[in-house]
């Protein structure tokens, strides 16, 4: 067997491991967004206190198979994202804090943007004007109660996950 082919059999097999690893990661992270999600009710009056942590939880109620699946797609999307941004880019801006900012941000923007949308919609149609300060009393509300919010966070989760998979040294 020539050295080409040992070396090649051993980075596959850790670039398997990696991605057992990342499997492992999404699970977990997935295991933490929905243990807090069924938790509301016990730690809801608790972290309304707290200003920091109240930004983030509590979590949206489970009624709906979207809130499933968003999870997933918001962690891979942002996992790949990362390898996609250090390949595209020479100073491999993925392992930059600047990439969850940015995603939040931008996340944050689409939705007050299909708000604004959505309620606009169904206020013409009522015959009446909207302003933006009625959008923006609704924003958190609807943000923190859809599958969205779960998609976001799940997507942050997938960097943390990817930037820690870079960490680890098998």
């Amino acid at each position: 067997m020539a050295e080409s082919d040992v070396q090649n059999q051993v980075s596959s097999s850790l670039n398997a491991n990696k991605y057992v690893i990342a499997v492992f990661l999404f699970v977990l992270s997935y295991g933490i967004l929905f243990a807090l999600a069924s938790a509301n009710k016990a730690i809801g009056p608790m972290v309304s206190e707290l200003p920091i942590v109240n930004i983030f939880l509590p979590l949206p109620e489970l009624s709906s198979p979207m809130y499933l699946l968003m999870p997933v797609a918001g962690f891979f999307f942002i996992f790949f994202l990362v390898d996609w941004a250090n390949s595209f880019f020479e100073k491999k801006p993925g392992f930059s804090i600047l990439l969850p900012i940015l995603f939040f941000a931008l996340a944050m923007a689409a939705f007050y943007i299909a708000l604004f949308w959505y309620i606009g919609n169904y206020a013409q149609l009522a015959g009446r004007a909207v302003t933006l300060e009625e959008i923006n009393r609704l924003f958190v509300g609807r943000f923190k109660a859809s599958g969205y919010y779960l998609f976001v966070l799940s997507g942050l989760l997938g960097w943390v996950s990817r930037v820690a998979l870079e960490k680890i040294k098998l």
